[in-house]
């Protein structure tokens, strides 16, 4: 059960690294090439769901939580969103939405109250949020929102480009 696959001379598929061992949700690309996937899976105890790198051909654990999307920051960084898995994801307990920088986690502003489906890098230090959430940090947001990466809510309004 490999469930990440790449192409590899235009007809050909190959696995990455072995494969995760679970259905991969999202991916994302650090700007240092490392991998990141969200995944779920069954297990002995029921569903789970992980976020894992990939550097070389090593597979790290980084957190047990849904990841349903990931968003790359112009910094390196990438947002993540999605719902907490059981009591293992202690920075997902409450938010829903952090941000990753490689190496530890920290969270974007106050978070949603129900899970996030989607992310969208917008501006340099801005994410468009969507998801089930009717609050972001305490403020009405029905499924659609604007945050800068300090996780402020600037006032929304959409110009298109």
């Amino acid at each position: 059960m490999q469930r990440i696959l790449r192409v590899g001379n235009g007809t050909d598929w190959s696995d990455v690294a072995d494969g995760v061992g679970a259905a991969v949700n999202s991916i994302a690309v650090l700007q240092d090439d490392t991998l990141v996937v969200g995944a779920q899976g069954q297990g002995t105890g029921g569903q789970y769901g992980m976020i894992r790198t990939l550097s070389g051909s090593d597979w790290q654990t980084i957190s047990f939580a849904y990841a349903y999307c990931f968003t790359s920051l112009p910094d390196g960084r990438i947002a993540v969103g999605g719902e907490p898995a059981a009591s293992f994801s202690l920075f997902f307990a409450q938010n829903r939405l952090s941000i990753w920088d490689g190496t530890s986690w920290s969270s974007l502003g106050h978070g949603v109250d129900a899970s996030v489906q989607s992310l969208a890098t917008i501006t340099s230090d801005e994410v468009l949020v969507g998801g089930f959430f009717s609050r972001v940090n305490s403020h009405q947001a029905s499924g659609l929102a604007r945050l800068n990466t300090a996780g402020l809510i600037p006032e929304f309004s959409w110009e298109s480009r």
